[in-house]
């Protein structure tokens, strides 16, 4: 997890020059972020065929770092440490075992392309609504 997130960090000056600027680490970049996925990419299919890219990776990264800043979330990996698994951001915490875990939590895998998947009235600003 740790090379990955450091990889995307090191990435994110290039990424934000090539996507015009101008982010701020704010909830409301994440419109700017949605924008930018649905400019690029107009299935799931598309999103997913280009996940290794430096842009789909670092608008994950992105993603997760505007609510690890922004409410104090936490990144963290699945149990079994599978190298290719990307972290998830979770309200900081002992929640037990998964299952049981109540604490807010989203993974930007998952969200970022379930933009296709949701339609036009979903948001990546509201992925954790009712949660924060």
């Amino acid at each position: 997890m740790q090379e990955w997130l450091a990889r995307q960090k090191a990435g994110f000056e290039g990424w934000s020059q090539e996507t015009g600027g101008g982010w701020d680490f704010s909830m409301a970049s994440l419109d700017q972020l949605e924008d930018l996925i649905r400019s690029r990419y107009s299935s799931i299919r598309d999103i997913k065929a280009a996940e290794e890219t430096p842009l789909v990776q670092v608008s994950y990264w992105y993603f997760g770092e505007v609510f690890r800043r922004c409410h104090g979330l936490v990144r963290q990996q699945r149990p079994g440490g599978d190298p290719d698994d990307k972290p998830f951001v979770i309200a900081p915490g002992d929640g037990g075992v998964a299952e049981d875990d109540e604490r807010a939590a989203t993974s930007p895998d998952t969200e970022i392309p379930a933009l296709f998947l949701r339609g036009e009235d979903n948001h990546l600003r509201d992925a954790l609504e009712g949660w924060l």
